[in-house]
């Protein structure tokens, strides 16, 4: 029967197609360049592993310093040697209280107690979607900052608005997590990389050369 016959192969074609495309897609997102390249970079780790001075000196020193960057780092509090908390200071300069030790009213992580306030007023504005950004840098999306309801909402906001992200975000610390970090290390466009002490070095290469391949040199264009 030949229209039998026809309708069989035109079958085993559809089906032969199917398999085919998918294995294509799946060849496309696992490829090196694929990998390399990812819209929203994030590097983990332990505490004091170096994430913070990892993303300083890329931005402000190394491959970065021709691009609108806006977000903003954390910074310990020393006093006597001793560190007594954490500032946050956004890429124009400006600061505020991100947590202390010895207050006893406020959300906890730790022994620090968590300045909800004085966060927002620096971090809500860095991280707004603007169309004059080129880079958002957030450090860190962790425990701290997710006392700050706003500042979770506006992480969701920017990293659906498809502008590139690059930052710190929390590791698992003696076996737990935190839900909402694990489901933004989850997503299709995003990479994450593991940050010790012990591969200081080659991590640092591996950052600039994602930033760099992303964002490569054409003019000067740094406002901050």
């Amino acid at each position: 029967n030949t229209g039998g016959y026809a309708a069989s192969m035109r079958s085993w074609l559809v089906a032969l197609l199917t398999v085919l495309s998918s294995t294509f897609m799946a060849a496309i997102k696992s490829s090196p360049l694929s990998s390399e390249i990812p819209r929203i970079l994030y590097i983990t780790g332990q505490p004091s592993c170096g994430k913070t001075t990892l993303i300083k000196n890329m931005v402000r020193e190394d491959g970065l310093k021709h691009l609108r960057v806006s977000g903003f780092y954390t910074e310990e509090v020393l006093e006597g040697g001793r560190r007594v908390g954490f500032d946050i200071v956004d890429f124009d300069g400006r600061s505020g209280v991100l947590a202390r030790k010895g207050i006893k009213s406020g959300p906890k992580t730790g022994e620090y107690t968590i300045m909800v306030d004085s966060f927002e007023k620096i971090a809500l504005p860095s991280i707004k979607v603007r169309g004059d950004v080129d880079l958002y840098v957030i450090d860190e999306i962790g425990r701290m900052e997710l006392h700050s309801r706003g500042f979770k909402m506006a992480v969701t906001k920017l990293i659906e608005s498809g502008k590139p992200v690059f930052g710190s975000i929390a590791a698992p610390r003696y076996g737990r997590t935190v839900e909402f970090c694990e489901e933004l290390k989850e997503r299709e466009d995003t990479k994450t990389i593991n940050l010790k002490p012990s591969n200081r070095e080659e991590v640092y290469g591996e950052v600039k050369a994602i930033l760099c391949n992303k964002f490569p040199k054409k003019e000067s264009k740094n406002l901050r």
